[in-house]
């Protein structure tokens, strides 16, 4: 059977336009308070979401998800926990980004549990009891240029492994700016942490293995950094921790050699600029015009300017 030369170029119209199927990049219908996300693609927020009750606002239930959220802003009708009101809930995918937006008035703003490869980016929070999860396990995110303010913690990570933390701005939380119990792996750099009711950034339980660099801890009621007793392994470099209301760095561990606390400055604090009476001096602090004259517990050779 013969094929006339305009059946062909159909045919191959056809077979193009096949090869190019994409997954969906709209929601089915519009995104609205208590919707399921449940297949990979790119959505986007068209529609603010205002005085949601859901328990979960939005509920990506799907792996390679982007949800986009256009600069709108998820709602929350309450702080309450009967539930504990989500904006942004995934449990428990891979590649998950969740961008652009502001989540506000829920008990925990995003929620990533046990979720790996995925993004937090660009967000604000405001008022949220925790402003970000990460929970259970959730391994290699990434949370970047995120804005939190008000609430408990900024950003709150419960046996977390190898995410990174980076360029958010965190202030005005009841408690912490970031909050580590347990896990261990990730590197929390460039952030910046202020007037937290308690510290800048608190490390407590098994906690280990962690690079806490780079960033500023200020003006905080308690320490600007604290690392409990209990944790181990932990390096703290080359941050600003000052006018905090009793230390700058704050290291608990009674003999942990394996903690090290190197090239930090420690300024105007109420108490020691550096307490680390059981830690590695790695050397390279700066402290002046703290509270205590010592400046630093006798172990380690701080600079006074």
């Amino acid at each position: 059977m013969r094929i006339s030369a305009l059946a062909k170029l159909g045919l191959i119209a056809s077979l193009v336009a096949a090869a190019f199927v994409v997954a969906p990049s709209a929601f089915a219908a519009p995104i609205a308070c208590g919707s399921v996300i449940s297949t990979s693609g790119h959505y986007v927020l068209h529609k603010s979401i205002w005085h949601c009750a859901a328990a979960k606002a939005i509920e990506i239930n799907a792996d390679n998800v982007v949800l986009d959220l256009n600069g709108k802003t998820v709602d929350g009708d309450a702080l309450g926990c009967s539930p504990c009101q989500v904006g942004v809930f995934v449990d428990p995918h891979s590649g998950v980004v969740v961008k652009n937006g502001t989540v506000r008035q829920f008990w925990n703003g995003v929620v990533f549990n046990n979720v790996s490869n995925g993004r937090i980016l660009s967000l604000t929070g405001v008022g949220n009891r925790h402003g970000l999860r990460l929970d259970s396990g959730a391994n290699g995110n990434l949370i970047k240029s995120n804005t939190i303010t008000g609430g408990d913690n900024g950003i709150t990570m419960d046996a977390a492994i190898n995410n990174t933390i980076t360029k958010n701005h965190l202030s005005a939380g009841n408690s912490s700016g970031i909050y580590l119990y347990g896990g261990s792996g990730n590197t929390i750099t460039q952030n910046t942490m202020s007037g937290y009711g308690h510290e800048g950034i608190h490390a407590l339980g098994s906690t280990t293995g962690n690079t806490i660099a780079n960033n500023k801890a200020l003006n905080n009621d308690v320490d600007g950094i604290q690392l409990d007793s209990t944790t181990t392994a932990n390096h703290v470099t080359n941050n600003a921790a000052n006018n905090n209301g009793a230390d700058g760095v704050n290291a608990q561990p009674a003999a942990d050699p394996s903690t090290v606390i190197s090239g930090n400055t420690a300024k105007n604090n109420v108490a020691l600029g550096i307490d680390g009476a059981g830690v590695t001096d790695g050397g390279g602090n700066t402290a002046t015009g703290n509270g205590n004259a010592h400046e630093c517990t006798s172990n380690f050779s701080c600079f006074v300017p």
